[in-house]
């Protein structure tokens, strides 16, 4: 009576060790298909972020294109504008469209301007211009960003050359 006893109890242990199994396994599952979903909603909101950065930038971009055009003398940088928008990046079928549509935007640009009685250099000025401009000595002057690993302070400071910390970019200056 007493192997009955053990074997029935061994029976039980075991079958005790594939529930524990099964619950461990289910526990798993759970945490596996959490994490996919916890991804997931990461990268949707990573793409909502960029979305509207890009938006964004895209909307700096025109009104910086249409203050130039006024500086320049346009008569209506609104309608040019309004004319011919960027293309929302839905409608441009591959990358390589998307990464060119600002290159492509900027062509038609050109045509525009110049048909509106501006020269090269003018057109130039109003599609690059960033307005990133500091005073030196009286005189306003465009300014590059740089790296501070590229140029130290002590050789812009020998050479007299005016700089200061960019507000904006951590370890970086322009003069």
């Amino acid at each position: 009576m007493s192997q009955r006893h053990s074997a029935g109890s061994w029976k039980h242990t075991e079958d005790q060790e594939d529930a524990e199994d099964v619950r461990k396994e289910a526990i798993r599952e759970l945490h596996d298909e959490e994490a996919r979903k916890s991804a997931a909603m990461r990268e949707l909101e990573y793409q909502k972020r960029a979305a509207e950065e890009k938006r964004a930038s895209e909307q700096a971009y025109c009104e910086r294109l249409k203050m130039n055009m006024l500086k320049y003398g346009v008569t209506d940088p609104d309608a040019i504008l309004r004319s011919h928008p960027l293309p929302p990046d839905a409608s441009l079928k591959s990358s390589q469209e998307i990464h060119d549509k600002e290159r492509w935007h900027q062509s038609i640009l050109k045509g525009l301007l110049s048909s509106e009685g501006l020269d090269g250099g003018q057109i130039d000025e109003i599609l690059n211009d960033t307005g990133e401009t500091m005073m030196v000595g009286g005189v306003e002057t465009a300014f590059t960003r740089i790296a501070s690993k590229w140029v130290s302070t002590r050789t812009l400071d020998r050479y007299k050359i005016p700089w200061q910390y960019d507000q904006v970019r951590d370890q970086q200056f322009f003069y």
